[in-house]
């Protein structure tokens, strides 16, 4: 993964955080669970998704993306923590 492992966002404020992994060839992008209320996940292009929305409350999630490609997958825990 080429995207940090913990983010910040804002309640009820609109976010829009880029994940990305690199691979040969370029892997897809699934999300584990749930994405906290008001954001979604979404895989845009090969290697790359987004978590985007407006967080409707405070809190902190991990959530667990995994790469997966032919060579094998890999996961990365992302940690978002939504304040006032």
């Amino acid at each position: 993964f080429t995207t940090p492992s913990s983010r910040t966002a804002t309640v009820n404020k609109a976010v829009e955080i880029p994940i990305e992994a690199s691979g040969v060839p370029a892997p897809t992008l699934a999300l584990s669970g749930s994405a906290p209320k008001g954001l979604t996940f979404q895989a845009t292009a090969a290697g790359k998704a987004v978590l985007k929305g407006t967080p409707t409350a405070t809190g902190t999630s991990r959530l667990t993306i995994t790469a997966t490609n032919s060579a094998g997958k890999t996961t990365q825990t992302l940690t978002l923590t939504i304040s006032r």
